[in-house]
């Protein structure tokens, strides 16, 4: 049997640390990490003082729908071309650019 006459609060602790980690242990092995808070916590601490990259906001005008299909029309013409100029001389005869057009408009 345990003497808690001596060194009562250390006996204590070491009782209530085996029951915690048993606990734990139990907790994480069905799926429940019971200390997921203990490392956010420790995180945003860490992570306080930490000095933050600078974030510039810009707001893009969005496009509406005729220049979205002017666009697409215009890519179109552009493939169109390019597929023409391979019926007529085939795949060597295109530009580095063209190629790269043409690889582009196929991964799409």
């Amino acid at each position: 049997m345990l003497d808690f006459s001596t060194n009562t609060g250390g006996k204590i602790a070491h009782i209530g640390g085996a029951i915690l980690g048993f606990i734990y242990t139990s907790q994480f092995r069905k799926g429940k990490d019971i200390g997921k808070w203990i490392n956010r916590l420790i995180y945003q601490v860490v992570t306080l003082l930490k000095p933050r990259e600078k974030m510039k906001v810009t707001h893009k005008k969005s496009t509406t729908d005729y220049e979205y299909n002017e666009k697409k029309a215009q890519e179109q013409e552009e493939i169109n071309r390019i597929l023409d100029k391979i019926s007529k001389g085939g795949y060597e005869s295109l530009t580095k650019d063209e190629k790269e057009t043409l690889f582009k408009a196929s991964n799409k």
